[in-house]
């Protein structure tokens, strides 16, 4: 009857029948004041096209949580004022938790995202949904494993639920778990229909990381076919394809990445590698010069979080782990930025440009794990000069 009367609010075509059940009852709600018949109705609207939050006073909690999940259209300071009003009123109402942590991580506000999402995780374990909006939420505080396992618990409960095989998937990836990584996505390519782009992004990330470059190049060329103008998508196909030895395919790729995302340092070098791998020096030259002040933005980014991570409200240990983990995103940074610096030496040396070489070598030998090959450029140089 529910489903029936749903049909009819959202104006579709139904049978003669369910329009008597939707009569009998807006009867029941309007004439003998039913609660229940008047809460159902209401719940119908939600799912229509056109559904919007009210604003207006609730005459009991359950409405005012209604009023606050209800609808297409999110007020997010309204929902969240009313959310922790209700949780106020009435601990146990779990779904609150649940629905509060989703607005929560809409503000960006992860560390609240996760208490809410635990609590309505705790108070009803069999909601998949709770178990994945906390998984979720892990994961963008880059706590990859608990993500992990959180997002198996709501597996456990739905085992075709996409957002949680897709979340999995990316947790499982960025905890360097590449092969569990592949199950979430290959069920999510079973199941078709929904996120069939992701999934193959995913499978060929995971591949690429374990070096299947025959599977990574089918994959990322779906997700690609399927989306073919993102620019993480693009990216992965050209690290595919460089891999792969096939520079011109990789180069258009890296140059649609960097048409998406100006800030997209990986590509700019590898796109500078390629210039120099195929005798271009000039261009080289230039985009590793681009790669390098990219790579400056990024750590000087990366630094700013730095302060974000210590007023936080974590614990002192996650404090910790997070520090960890950004220090690591920052000397990755400055060693890919040190590369950056001795291609566009090695460019400029190759174009007999030798003092600006000599320049960029400098830049590079600050990481030392360029300092022989720096060098080596330099006694190129020498003797090369010698020689004149």
């Amino acid at each position: 009857a529910a489903a029936a009367a749903a049909r009819s609010v959202m104006g579709l075509k139904g049978h003669e029948a369910d329009v008597s059940r939707l009569k009998a009852l807006r009867e029941a709600a309007d004439q003998r004041g039913d609660t229940a018949a008047r809460y159902l109705l209401s719940s119908l609207a939600c799912i229509g096209p056109d559904s919007k939050r009210t604003h207006e006073p609730s005459p009991s909690a359950l409405f005012a949580f209604q009023a606050a999940t209800c609808g297409h259209k999110v007020d997010i300071e309204h929902d969240a004022a009313a959310l922790t009003r209700l949780i106020e009123e009435e601990p146990r109402f779990h779904e609150a938790h649940y629905f509060l942590g989703r607005v929560r991580l809409a503000e960006r506000k992860l560390v609240s995202a996760e208490r809410e999402s635990l609590a309505a995780a705790n108070g009803l374990p069999r909601m998949t949904a709770a178990w994945a909006t906390l998984g979720l939420a892990r994961l963008r505080l880059e706590e990859y494993e608990w993500a992990a396992q959180d997002l198996a618990r709501a597996l456990d409960i739905e085992p075709d639920q996409r957002e949680a095989l897709l979340y999995r998937a990316q947790a499982l990836n960025y905890a360097g778990r590449f092969e569990e990584a592949m199950k979430p996505a290959l069920r999510l390519l079973e199941r078709g229909n929904w996120y069939v782009s992701d999934a193959n992004y995913w499978l060929a990330f995971s591949e690429l990381q374990l070096k299947n470059l025959q599977d990574a190049d089918v994959h990322v060329r779906e997700a690609r076919r399927t989306n073919p103008m993102n620019g993480d998508t693009a990216r992965l196909g050209g690290l595919v394809a460089y891999h792969l030895a096939q520079f011109d395919r990789a180069k258009g790729e890296f140059d649609l990445a960097i048409s998406r995302n100006a800030a997209d340092c990986d590509s700019r070098l590898h796109l500078a590698m390629i210039h120099g791998q195929q005798e271009r020096p000039g261009a080289a030259v230039e985009e590793f010069v681009r790669a390098r002040d990219c790579y400056s933005g990024a750590i000087a980014t990366a630094a700013s979080k730095r302060e974000e991570i210590e007023r936080s409200s974590l614990t002192e240990v996650r404090k910790e782990t997070a520090l960890n983990r950004l220090a690591q995103r920052i000397e990755a940074a400055r060693r890919s930025k040190a590369s950056a610096s001795l291609g566009a030496a090695e460019g400029e040396a190759a174009r007999g440009a030798y003092d600006a070489a000599i320049g960029h070598a400098a830049e590079a030998e600050v990481h030392s794990d360029f300092t022989a090959r720096v060098a080596n450029l330099r006694a190129r140089i020498n003797a090369t000069r010698a020689r004149r």
